[in-house]
């Protein structure tokens, strides 16, 4: 009872600090914008465009969300929630991940020591060691992309589920009867709540398939260690069930693995390049400097084995650490734990779904255990002297990440040194180029912004068709607010041609009325009605369409339609009521 209340004690004060830290370190990220996919997802999305909750809208959330993010159940409810209490921002969606990010640091906290302890481990240096890898984890720079990259909710919600389930099979493994019971059910909650999250928790089972494969056999749960993949079986064999129910397309993306659709790449470059990159994030795990991370992550892509050369060693590393951890897991089960983990928990996105190459969030769960092996090396070691050195360094390590997750924060903060920040680090990706010209536009200086468009066309390389369709219709729309509708047109045909983006067509649509062509008008409104009848202004331009044609009562309907899904949408009011009036 004396070290439950301790450990208790313990808990609170590291959930406090972890609090504490994270909001003051992260501060200055409130001030910056919505940044790539949550940018996209908020804009483009009617949920959040006013503060109401109705029923509807939370069955239209999470049964019936157009975007392709919207199979997600659980954060984007929590995202229509937070709007209707708090009115949704960059600020309070970044403040909340940080709460949830803290939490995930108890979870991990308390995982780590339930691993020491079923490895036999006692003593102070249990919590203590747990206590250290936990801030080393959850505090590490690294994850300063995810926790301020609101739309990434889901990576940390996924994260929250998977480590509860892995704390309930480590107690369920070491009892019997009605708590073993309810360990398991527990665990196919977590998992179903988990899959609601993010996909990648389709891997709990093999996650804890590793547990179990490094810690001393046990049982209590399963019967015999040839009986363990029974456990990932069964959850597997689910998974494609739940997967129907949240109306995911499995023939799609069995179809896209080889085809790799809209991609640069093909199945076999992505697979030798992810060797490259899986190398990468561990020397970012273990070295974060913040001058090494970027948002967005371009890398030349592997053509074969020895092209680039770095492409079989960093293959013939991967597959070295993996022989060593399952040799060692016997004697060196931290060691094994931390590199199969992190493997296996890359399984999803970094193997053959065609995903983009990289991002620092893939590692979130599967850097876990990373630090754990260290920490209980250097706690293990004989002499206060020693120990004592041993903890200001750790302290001194602490206080490094600290401060580098305060210079992300100051980074994403600020939206022109943000994308600034992305073209110095990854000069090849479109996006950087993209998104800075998009901050001068909006600001007024479009000639600037064409040069930095101008810019990328030229640096870019190996970048997937849709990067260029987005460059091609910035630079048109740029060229539209210069009043060189000429030049614009022919920009937003190209992007067109590459793909019939919502935006895209909008843009068009617009530009065609401008420029007095109401049949391409209309051709590019009806394309976009087709897409995406609900598109925010879609309604409105159709009545200024009908308006040019001088069909009145036509436009009269469009406006009403376009309030009947926006109702704030001041000009559709304005413009309403003018008809009004002229018709009296």
């Amino acid at each position: 009872m004396k070290d439950r209340k301790k450990i208790a004690v313990i808990s609170i004060l590291i959930l406090i600090v972890s609090v504490v830290v994270l909001l003051v370190s992260g501060w200055p990220s409130l001030k910056g914008p919505f940044y790539l996919d949550s940018e996209g997802y908020f804009r483009s999305l009617p949920y959040f465009s006013e503060r109401s909750l109705t029923w509807d809208k939370v069955h239209d959330v999470a049964l019936d969300n157009p975007y392709p993010g919207g199979k997600r159940v659980i954060p984007n409810l929590t995202f229509v929630l937070e709007n209707y209490l708090l009115g949704f921002t960059p600020a309070t969606g970044r403040v909340i991940n940080m709460l949830l990010h803290s939490l995930n640091l108890l979870l991990v906290f308390f995982l780590l020591r339930g691993v020491l302890l079923s490895l036999g481990k006692k003593g102070t240096l249990v919590t203590q060691g747990a206590a250290l890898g936990a801030f080393l984890w959850g505090l590490n720079p690294l994850f300063a992309d995810t926790t301020f990259y609101v739309i990434q909710r889901m990576t940390i919600l996924s994260a929250t589920f998977y480590l509860s389930a892995a704390l309930l099979y480590l107690r369920g493994r070491e009892s019997r009867g009605r708590t073993r019971r309810v360990c398991w059910a527990g665990i196919i909650v977590a998992f179903l709540l988990g899959m609601a999250c993010k996909e990648n928790v389709v891997l709990l089972p093999l996650g804890i398939a590793v547990l179990e494969f490094v810690l001393p056999e046990n049982t209590a749960l399963l019967h015999s260690r040839r009986r363990i993949w029974i456990f990932p079986a069964v959850f597997f064999l689910a998974a494609p069930i739940l997967a129907t129910v949240l109306r995911y397309d499995l023939k799609g993306l069995a179809n896209s693995v080889l085809a790799t659709p809209g991609r640069s790449f093909t199945f076999a470059e992505r697979i030798l390049t992810e060797g490259r990159v899986l190398v990468h994030y561990l020397s970012l795990l273990l070295f974060p400097v913040p001058g090494r991370f970027s948002l967005v992550m371009k890398y030349h892509l592997s053509r074969s084995i020895i092209n680039p050369p770095v492409t079989m060693l960093a293959w013939f590393a991967i597959l070295s650490l993996v022989f060593l951890a399952v040799k060692w897991r016997g004697k060196h089960p931290l060691f094994s734990l931390a590199v199969l983990w992190f493997f296996v928990n890359h399984l999803l996105e970094s193997t053959v779904i065609p995903l983009e190459i990289a991002f620092l969030h893939r590692n979130y769960i599967p850097s876990i255990f990373l630090f754990l092996p260290v920490v209980w090396a250097l706690l293990s070691l004989d002499g206060k002297r020693v120990r004592m050195i041993v903890r200001i360094a750790a302290v001194s390590v602490l206080i490094f990440f600290v401060t580098g997750l305060y210079t992300r924060a100051v980074t994403w903060g600020a939206p022109k040194t943000f994308w600034e920040d992305v073209i110095r680090k990854s000069p090849g990706s479109l996006r950087g180029y993209i998104n800075l010209g998009i901050y001068y536009d909006v600001h007024g200086d479009q000639p600037h912004a064409l040069g930095i468009y101008e810019k990328g066309a030229k640096n870019a390389f190996e970048e997937d068709p849709g990067f260029w369709g987005d460059l091609y219709a910035n630079m048109g729309i740029a060229r539209m607010k210069l009043g060189q509708d000429a030049e614009a047109e022919r920009y937003l045909d190209r992007a067109l041609t590459i793909t019939l983006n919502e935006d895209y067509l909008y843009n068009m649509a617009f530009l065609q009325l401008r420029m007095r062509k109401p049949a391409r008008a209309k051709k590019a409104l009806d394309i976009l009605e087709e897409k995406n009848p609900r598109y925010p202004q879609l309604h409105l331009l159709r009545a200024k369409l009908f308006l040019l044609q001088r069909n009145k009562d036509s436009a009269r309907q469009e406006l009403k339609t376009e309030l009947g899904l926006y109702p704030g949408e001041r000009e559709a009011i304005l413009l309403l009521r003018s008809l009004r009036s002229s018709g009296r």
